[in-house]
C-alpha cells in the first residue's frame, strides 16, 4: 500500500540563507530532525553529483537503523527560490521507514520565507 505524500506550507520567521542552513548543514539538521541521530556526507568528485551520505538513527535500547542516503540542492533560482530534494532508506528490519524523501521548497517573502515540503 502506498501512502499519500505528506503536503506542507509553512511561512517561517526567518530570512532565507538562515533556514537554508538550519535545514541542509548535516550536523544542524540532525538537532531537529528525529529521523536521523548522525548523518555523515560522504566524498564526492563534484558539486555537480547528488550528495550521498550515511546515517544512523537510535531507537533505544542499544539499537541503530544504519542508512543511505542522498541529496540535490539548488541556491538561489531566478525568482529567489531555492528547492532540495531529499532521498535515504535502509536494509534493516528494524526501521519503520524502510525508505522516504522529498522535496522543500524555501521561498522568500518580505519577512519569513515560506517553506513548502510537497
Amino acid at each position: 500500500m502506498k501512502r499519500k505524500p505528506i503536503y506542507v506550507e509553512l511561512p517561517i520567521q526567518s530570512d532565507i540563507n538562515t533556514l537554508w542552513e538550519i535545514t541542509q548543514n548535516p550536523n544542524l539538521h540532525e538537532q531537529w530532525d528525529l529521523r536521523f541521530s548522525s548523518i555523515t556526507y560522504l566524498p564526492r568528485e563534484s558539486e555537480e553529483q547528488p550528495q550521498e551520505f550515511s546515517y544512523k538513527t537510535k531507537i533505544g535500547f542499544g539499537f541503530c537503523i544504519e542508512g543511505w542516503g542522498k541529496s540535490i540542492g539548488k541556491v538561489h533560482t531566478k525568482d529567489r527560490t531555492s528547492v532540495s530534494s531529499l532521498q535515504f532508506g535502509t536494509d534493516q528490519n528494524l526501521s519503520i521507514i524502510k525508505e522516504g524523501g522529498g522535496y522543500w521548497e524555501y521561498k522568500p517573502q518580505e519577512n519569513a520565507t515560506l517553506f513548502l515540503k510537497i
